[in-house]
């Protein structure tokens, strides 16, 4: 063999190493995690300005990484279908903003709407975010 070869994605995978420390460094120079500290402090209170919408059964979430539960009922928090939350996720995307839900093997169970912004993410960004979730709201 007159070539290198590497074909491993589990043990002594080279390259993955060379990106983790890569990663690792970015992540260090550029106080990423900080930066998640405190745009996710942002992200969640200006999430939580949805707490009084009707459909909204709770907003919560750590970091960068949020979430806001869909509800027919508050008081019950009896779950919408999961028909008017691919709606709803549909009224995001119209909006020009691709947004994740949670993914449960059991029905009736995927309303919560996920948000995971970048590291690198900026309040623009964010602002963007929360501006697409309430016109969609608004729209259902």
């Amino acid at each position: 063999m007159n070539y290198f070869r590497d074909i491993s994605t589990y043990g002594g995978c080279a390259g993955a190493t060379t990106a983790a420390l890569e990663s690792t460094r970015i992540i260090e120079e550029e106080n990423l995690v900080e930066n998640s500290r405190v745009l996710g402090e942002y992200f969640l209170k200006s999430l939580g300005s949805f707490k009084d919408m009707p459909l909204v059964g709770d907003v919560r979430g750590k970091g960068l990484f949020c979430g806001v539960e869909f509800v027919k009922d508050k008081k019950s928090k009896e779950a919408i279908s999961e028909a008017e939350m691919a709606r709803l996720m549909g009224n995001v995307a119209t909006e020009g903003v691709l947004v994740g839900r949670t993914n449960s093997s059991l029905p009736g169970n995927n309303t919560i709407m996920n948000f995971a912004p970048a590291l690198v993410a900026k309040k623009e960004e964010i602002d963007r975010i929360v501006a697409a979730v309430k016109a969609a709201i608004e729209k259902f």
